[in-house]
Order: structure tokens, then C-alpha cells, then sequence
């Protein structure tokens, strides 16, 4: 079992793979043979422009992700309840924004499939815990919820939209070979069902039909623009129906450099063939609006149906998909007295709101109302000086960063001349 952040908590997610707990069902493994033909595959095409990924990112994902979770079911009595058509709704959203990030078509959502997810739901929610095989000595056990557990992925301590996310990500020593992944962005998925309850949720992945798909090459993340925000901490991929990655080789480079790359010896039957990598890319100066990252991927040696070998490059630019907000607090202030002006100079907030700053406003006023004249300094730079002080008089000194959004948070002093 691994566990995974999300939202603001710890999240254990498991799915089923070969009888192995990690992630997805077995499928039939293809194997590929034939002599090896050296050869490149075109690269992906531009892909999601960044102006699409941040709309549809704020548009689509983020509304989804703040559906209220409406759960009506009961662990005393083993109600397995339901969700309202909002928040299933909100799941469905959150599955197909992923496919469309993918370029794959949507999916629905099966009544019958979702009966016995939210099934399974119940069981990991009374038990407390989520697995494939749920003993029947689980609390609120059902044949029809064991069932939903073994074709499904699991998540506990996340639900409806969440879950998704978590589930893309798919970090944790356990998910190494990210089949949570593989079963959502599975070119042939056409329906899934869900179930959740508060801690819990259930993804039925397979079990019914799939649709025949041409091979594609399925990266995450994408290539084309990508929200930093959905970045996987590292833990990338490359998927591909007939695809053998067994001799895969991945390179990364971003800003010239290379990006330290640890592959992960692939397992397939799981969704697409897919080879997964850890990567440790460049820190970002802001976790909250990080800059733009452009990273260049290369996978080459992999063998496909045909017998060819061939390499798959592609490009994918990370960016700043949150809103933009106002800037935070100015960090640091420091003042110089010289008889009665005072000199300021101070850092910028280490947090921008994903927008310019574009000046500073600085106030002083006396602690004691009247006893002196106010000032105001309004500045694009890092420093104002304030002549004509009263230096026996103490004041209070006020300082705002503010962007095209608006004002920040103030940051409050009290100023007066060394004694």
C-alpha cells in the first residue's frame, strides 16, 4: 500500500496489477518480435497551447474540485448511500479533463458500474482501510462491493474529483509503474463507474468493453503546455499499445542541462504498455506561481508490433495555471535615519500572485493622532525615502505590494530615530 498526498491530507490509493497490489489489472501482455529497424517516430505535434491549458484548468478542473461532497449513505446499518449528480458529475469532469489533456476522447459514467462502486465505497469507508480482496469479516462487506474492488482503483482519505488528481499522480513507492495512471488515460476506456463515500473512493477501470484504438504514443504529462500544478512530482511516463519498453532509455534536458532520469522496469497490463521514469527537475523559485519550465523528452529503443525500434521525442512546458491572486507580504524592510529623513529599502514578496508587481505603496502616519504630518510613497522600485520627519515623534510605518489583481497583504512597522 502507498500513500499519497492530496488535498490537504495523507491518501492511501491501490489498484491491482498480476496479482501484485500496485496498481491496476492484469491484460493480455503483447509481446513483439522481428529484427530491430532504427527509426524515429514523429514528434507530437505542438499540443495544448498555453493559453487553453490555463483556461480550461481554471474553467473545467478547479469548479470540479470544489464540488461539495454530498454523500448520503451510513456506516451504521451499511447504507451505501449515494452522491448527488453534482458531485459524480464533478468526478466525470475531472476523468475527461485529463483524457482532453491526453487528446483521447471522453468517457461516461456506467449506472450499474457506480451501484457497485459505491458498494465497495462502503467497505474501505467501515473498514477504514481500502483493498482488491476485502475479506468477507469487513464491516458492510457485499459480493457485489468485493467485485467493484478487484476491477477498480482505490483511494482512501480523497473522493470524487480528488481522487482523480491523486490518482494521475500516482506517487508512492507502490505506484512506481503508475497504473492509476494508465487505467484513466487508457485510449480505449469508454465507461467507468464511480463511488464514494467522505473518505473513500472507488473507480471501476475495466471489466466491460473497450474500444479498438489505433497505436498512439500517450505521454504524461503532455506534451504542448501543461499545468505545473497537475505536475507528477517527478514521476513521468510514456504509453503506448503495442509498445515494448523493455530496453527503453529515457533522456530529459530543460535550460541545457540534463535532468537526472531513474527508469522504472516496466510491468504491463495495465492500460496502454507504458514505461515510467523518476525524474528530479529544477526547483521552482515559487511553489505558489512557479516560471515557466520547458522540458525537452527523449525515449528511445522502443520496439514496436512491427518490429521497428524506434525513438519518441517530444516537448512538454510547464505553466502557471492557478489564478492569479494579489502579491503576499513584503518580506524584509530595513531604514536608515539622517537627521530627519528616513531612508527604506526592502525585498520583493517571495510571491508575486502569478503577476507583475508593478509598485509599492508605503504610508507613514504618528502613532499619537496630530502629533505629525502623514507621508505617502507610492514606488515601482525597491526603495523611498521620507525627508521632513519629526524625528522625537514615533510612527507607524505601512508597506503594500500590489499587481495587475490588486493590493497584497500590508505589513505593519513602527519607526522612529535612534534615540
Amino acid at each position: 500500500m502507498a500513500s499519497m498526498a492530496s488535498g490537504g491530507g495523507r491518501v492511501r490509493v491501490r489498484s491491482l496489477s498480476s496479482g501484485i497490489v500496485l496498481t491496476a489489472l492484469v491484460g493480455t501482455a503483447l509481446a513483439w518480435g522481428g529484427s530491430p529497424a532504427a527509426a524515429v517516430a514523429p514528434a507530437d505535434a505542438a499540443g495544448n497551447s498555453r493559453e487553453s491549458v490555463i483556461a480550461t484548468y481554471q474553467s473545467t478542473l478547479l469548479p470540479a474540485l470544489a464540488v461539495r461532497n454530498d454523500w448520503t449513505g451510513s456506516i451504521a446499518g451499511c447504507v451505501p448511500g449515494t452522491t448527488g449528480t453534482a458531485y459524480q458529475g464533478a468526478t466525470l469532469t475531472a476523468i475527461n479533463y485529463v483524457r482532453g489533456l491526453a487528446g483521447l476522447t471522453p468517457v461516461t459514467l456506467d449506472p450499474a458500474a457506480n451501484r457497485t462502486a459505491q458498494a465497495a465505497a462502503l467497505i474501505m469507508e467501515a473498514e477504514g482501510n481500502i483493498s482488491h480482496f476485502p475479506p468477507s469479516t469487513w464491516p458492510c462487506y457485499t459480493a457485489d462491493g468485493a467485485d467493484a474492488a478487484a476491477h477498480a482503483n482505490l483511494a482512501f482519505g480523497s473522493s470524487g474529483a480528488r481522487a482523480i488528481v491523486g490518482y494521475m499522480r500516482d506517487d508512492g513507492d507502490n505506484n512506481a509503474v503508475v497504473g492509476h495512471r494508465r487505467w484513466l488515460i487508457n485510449p480505449g476506456a469508454i465507461s467507468f463507474g464511480t463511488g464514494d463515500t467522505k473518505r473513500s473512493n472507488v473507480l471501476v477501470v475495466f471489466g466491460g468493453e473497450f474500444a479498438p484504438v489505433l497505436p498512439s504514443f500517450v505521454p504524461w504529462p503532455t506534451a504542448g503546455s501543461f499545468p505545473w500544478q497537475l505536475e507528477p512530482l517527478g514521476r513521468w511516463s510514456l504509453g503506448r499499445i503495442d509498445g515494448d519498453f523493455s530496453a527503453a532509455t529515457v533522456t530529459m534536458t530543460a535550460a541545457g542541462k540534463d535532468i537526472p532520469v531513474t527508469v522504472t522496469p516496466p510491468r504491463n497490463g495495465m492500460g496502454d504498455n507504458t514505461v515510467s521514469w523518476e525524474a528530479v527537475l529544477p526547483k521552482p523559485v515559487s511553489a505558489t506561481h512557479p516560471a515557466d519550465l520547458l522540458v525537452s523528452v527523449s525515449v528511445a529503443g522502443i520496439q514496436l508490433s512491427d518490429g521497428s525500434t524506434v525513438t519518441h521525442a517530444y516537448d512538454v512546458n510547464l505553466v502557471d495555471a492557478a489564478p492569479r491572486t494579489a502579491p503576499g507580504r513584503v518580506p524584509k524592510l530595513t531604514g536608515k535615519w539622517s537627521g530627519t529623513e528616513v531612508r527604506l529599502a526592502w525585498l520583493p514578496p517571495t510571491d508575486d500572485g502569478g503577476s507583475a508587481i508593478k509598485d509599492y505603496v508605503l504610508l507613514i502616519s504618528p502613532l499619537r493622532a496630530g502629533a505629525a504630518k502623514s507621508y505617502r510613497c507610492t514606488t515601482a522600485t525597491l526603495q523611498c525615502r521620507f525627508p521632513n520627519l519629526n524625528p522625537k515623534v514615533r510612527y507607524r510605518l505601512t508597506i503594500v505590494a500590489r499587481n495587475a489583481v490588486g493590493a497584497g497583504a500590508v505589513r505593519t512597522y513602527e519607526l522612529g530615530a535612534p534615540a
